[in-house]
């Protein structure tokens, strides 16, 4: 399956905007640090996100980490405190390296939606009538007609 026109154009906006982006055969995939990565499908005129934490989506694998993590430390009490303390740390800074990557593929999303929302309003159809130049909105002007042809954009969330 080809990928859509949409995918073709916010890729290389998004490559303009200093994004890593892999073309996948029916998604993109922004590669982010910390061994995170956002997908992008596209049903038409919206967009999907999928979020990743290496392999694993990412609500899964922090669920997996943190749980993990806590019923270790909760097993390890047996052999004494101070064991249950370092794995009980250990979860600690797991949690905070977890919050680290969700805000950053939140951004990620955030900014890939921008990017999106910023290419549809620039559109040709979008155009001033008789003078060839992308209609210019200032800080508290008001358009004089909304565009009919903007793309929405709708996420999918983990949540």
């Amino acid at each position: 399956m080809p990928i859509p026109a949409q995918l073709v154009e916010l890729r290389s906006r998004l490559e303009a905007a200093g994004m890593i982006v892999v073309e996948e055969p029916d998604h993109l995939t922004a590669r982010l640090p910390f061994f995170c990565s956002v997908r992008v499908y596209s049903d038409g005129d919206r967009l999907r996100f999928d979020s990743f934490f290496g392999v694993m989506a990412r609500v899964r694998s922090t669920t997996l980490k943190l749980g993990g993590l806590t019923m270790l430390a909760l097993a390890s009490s047996h052999y004494g405190v101070g064991y249950a303390g370092i794995v009980a740390l250990l979860a600690i800074i797991a949690g905070i390296y977890d919050s680290i990557r969700w805000q950053i593929t939140e951004h990620a999303i955030t900014r890939i939606t921008t990017l999106a929302a910023v290419g549809a309003f620039e559109s040709p159809s979008s155009r001033m009538a008789g003078t060839g130049t992308s209609q210019v909105l200032r800080s508290g002007a008001n358009p004089v007609a909304p565009p009919t042809d903007r793309i929405y954009v709708r996420e999918q969330r983990d949540d």
